[in-house]
């Protein structure tokens, strides 16, 4: 059973739905064409991510001020400690930014 490289794609050219070796890179690059309008880059995903963090924190920080005042000795030591727990994150944050 031999063969050359150029018989085995004279074979692959015979079958209708194969692509020749040029045609699958003119494929390749339409499909990347298609597909990149729908991807963001990684620093585009990073800044997502953080406007998302950001944003799950601050509305944790709207809920916590907003509790009442009266709630029970334990419950309110630990809600505490989350805001200011959040708030140090936050403040944390701003300084790296500044330093950096």
């Amino acid at each position: 059973m031999g063969g050359s490289d150029a018989d085995a794609v004279e074979k692959v050219l015979d079958h209708p739905g194969i692509s020749g070796e040029g045609d699958l890179m003119t494929d390749l690059e339409d499909a990347l064409v298609k597909q990149r309008p729908s991807c963001i880059s990684g620093f585009g995903f990073t800044k997502s991510r953080e406007s998302h963090s950001q944003s799950h924190i601050q509305h944790r920080l709207t809920e916590l001020k907003e509790l009442p005042p009266r709630r029970g000795k334990d419950l309110q030591s630990k809600c505490l400690l989350e805001l200011y727990g959040l708030k140090l994150a936050e403040l944390q944050s701003k300084v790296r930014s500044d330093f950096i």
